[in-house]
């Protein structure tokens, strides 16, 4: 690998002294994995059925989160890291319950009662990541500026 530098950077004319070479790699590879990670939200957003309103939504929600003062963005930064373990948890719970509904549902011998107490394990876990990203939601609310916090409100639009 360092012979395959040096060889780089002697194109250069300046043999392994040279820096530039390597941080022009560097920022190449940086750029298409920008670019990459911006395509995949893209399609990951599309396949879920993320429409132009609701990716212009996101845009005004993470442009908002960008407007905040560096203290503040970190203090959300945090607060969003400490609730995204419990998060994921319940996200994955929650996909185990839909993928076992729906097992149910497929097998012959259906019964109703136990579809019924499996809905109603899906309504307390659906109502436990609610409680969590709420929870989230107003501990951000808390840890920034009223200005800050009013220009987030803002950013996020709830139909009547």
């Amino acid at each position: 690998m360092q012979d395959d530098m040096n060889a780089v950077d002697e194109k250069c004319g300046t043999g392994s002294k040279c820096g530039g070479c390597m941080k022009a790699v560097v920022g190449l590879v940086l750029f298409l994995s920008l670019a990459g990670n911006i395509y995949m939200a893209g399609r990951i957003a599309g396949s879920h059925g993320a429409t132009g309103s609701r990716v212009t939504k996101l845009a005004g929600v993470l442009s908002a989160f960008a407007d905040l003062s560096p203290e503040s963005r970190g203090k959300a930064v945090d607060i969003v890291k400490k609730s995204w373990p419990e998060i994921e948890k319940e996200i994955k719970s929650i996909r185990a319950t839909r993928k076992e509904v729906k097992e149910m549902m497929g097998q012959e011998s259906f019964k109703r009662a136990d579809l019924d107490k499996k809905f109603a394990e899906l309504r307390k876990e659906v109502t436990a990541l609610q409680t969590t990203g709420q929870n989230m939601a107003a501990d951000i609310a808390q840890a920034v500026t009223p200005e800050e916090r009013m220009k987030l409100v803002k950013s996020i639009d709830i139909k009547p």
